[in-house]
């Protein structure tokens, strides 16, 4: 839907699923996706 959020350090963003996303890192960072329960496709990406 087109929507944007600006995070900063600490903070967290939740996306259901089957819902398009991406990240964009506008200075270094660190990026953590959790997935439960497990997806399989994703383990040793």
């Amino acid at each position: 839907d087109g929507r944007t959020a600006r995070l900063s350090a600490g903070d967290s963003f939740y996306v259901p699923s089957d819902v398009h996303h991406c990240a964009v890192c506008i200075e270094p960072g660190v990026l953590i996706d959790v997935f439960t329960p497990m997806r399989g496709d994703f383990v040793g990406a």
